[in-house]
């Protein structure tokens, strides 16, 4: 007997897009349409995959990579444009909320009519609708329609059905994501069981945590096409390293009509380029020195719009004098975007003194390690001329760049759980 629960040879699935509705409808119709009217849009390509019985495989990558898809056509829910899939044993599918339940049957209504489906009634559906109550927890609410429950409800109802009952093979599309921490723990406990007693699991889920938790397999789809598969904690690391260098790419675009540096490189003297004049209400200031770039940097030195919280990082101001500048203030300043300050660094906090510059020259400020929590910040830089520790007025600036810079944080690896604005660290003991 064959140990393979899913494979597939070979296995495409394309779609027309049209460019009017009328064309789409006349192309359901059976009538030709002309090659003109529409474009193929490919989203799968020659994908070749063998799934073990027993195994928990997570399907890992960005919205739009084809998961859904493949998880459809391995559910017989749509076929297949090019390719073989063979599915060996009875499987349950829960690939959106919505489906499978009527919204005007109470949850008890629905549980039977689930069980019926499936052949199951008389005294072992009685038994089997207790263990379904019980496990979802919704005692107070399984007598009420179902388009009364709300998403999480609903998502602890349709798991408890589809997982009573163990399949063969169990393919689950984020459906949890709609429920509480509590119950997606609980979830994957009981998927857990389910492999242990040879149940073969296919999950897609954006929560890390979760696949990490549950899977020893991991497959990265990008644009239809299997990027990677192996073991979970590598595809885990390599699609992460991919979504921060995406995220890299964009904030970088967003502050392209800002900074005018060579971003791939650290921000040094010999690489940048004088920044694009901005409005006076972005940048203002008067005096010898200007700031020429700005940027925050990586361990490595290498040039980052997007950080890890907690990793060793570093911001550098680059500038330029026209004379020479005695012991002036450098700022870097964070804020959310809903204008609260985050964080702010000021060079004369720590009793440094810049001293005399003149020329061209960078200052750094060094984060070690960079504490703040995961999100899209706005950052501001500044050189003063003098700053008051002790004064709420913001003094006269050589040049000021308001808000001009984007940055984004990023969730320590392997690390779910919100932990707030600041990620600090701690000491804990018992006393």
């Amino acid at each position: 007997m064959s140990n393979t629960a899913i494979s597939l040879y070979q296995v495409g699935k394309s779609y027309k897009r049209f460019q009017h509705p009328l064309w789409r409808a006349w192309d359901a119709l059976g009538c030709p349409v002309s090659t003109k009217r529409y474009d193929i849009f490919m989203a799968l390509q020659n994908i070749h995959l063998e799934i073990n019985k027993g195994e928990k495989v997570a399907l890992i990558g960005r919205n739009g990579a084809g998961k859904s898809t493949l998880l459809r056509l391995i559910a017989g829910q749509i076929k297949p444009s090019t390719g073989t899939i063979h599915v060996n044993g009875k499987l349950q599918a829960l690939m959106e909320l919505g489906t499978g339940f009527h919204p005007d049957f109470t949850g008890i209504e629905n549980i039977r009519s689930s069980l019926a489906f499936q052949g199951i009634q008389g005294r072992r559906a009685n038994k089997l609708i207790e263990d379904i109550i019980q496990f979802s927890e919704l005692e107070d609410f399984i007598t009420r329609p179902i388009r009364e429950l709300s998403a999480g409800m609903y998502a602890r109802l349709a798991f408890a059905v589809a997982t009573t009952v163990i399949p063969d093979i169990l393919i689950i599309d984020e459906i949890l994501g709609a429920g509480d921490a509590y119950f997606i723990g609980k979830s994957i406990q009981r998927m857990k069981e389910l492999t242990n007693q040879g149940a073969t699991i296919l999950f897609v889920s954006h929560d890390m945590s979760s696949t990490q938790l549950l899977c020893d397999r991991g497959i990265w789809l990008d644009k239809g096409v299997i990027q990677a598969d192996t073991d979970i904690m590598s595809i885990s690391k390599m699609y992460m390293t991919s979504v921060r260098e995406d995220e890299e790419i964009r904030i970088r675009a967003k502050c392209q009509h800002f900074n005018q540096i060579n971003q791939s490189k650290p921000v040094t003297p010999q690489n940048t380029k004088d920044l694009q004049e901005l409005t006076s209400y972005e940048r203002y200031g008067e005096g010898p020195i200007k700031i020429t770039a700005f940027g925050f940097l990586d361990d490595q030195n290498n040039r980052r719009h997007t950080l890890i919280s907690g990793d060793i990082a570093k911001a550098c101001i680059t500038y330029r004098t026209s004379d020479v500048v005695h012991d002036p203030v450098a700022v870097v300043a964070i804020y959310r975007p809903d204008g609260t300050c985050a964080m702010q660094v000021l060079s004369n906090r720590e009793g440094l003194a810049l001293k005399t510059l003149s020329g061209q020259g960078n200052i750094i400020v060094k984060f070690n390690p960079f504490l703040l929590g995961p999100g899209d910040y706005i950052v501001s830089v500044a050189l003063f001329k003098e700053l008051c520790l002790s004064s709420k007025f913001e003094p006269k600036a050589y040049d000021l760049h308001d808000r001009c810079y984007a940055l984004k944080v990023l969730h320590p690896p392997g690390l779910g759980v919100e932990i707030g604005t600041i990620n600090q660290p701690a000491t804990w003991e018992l006393a």
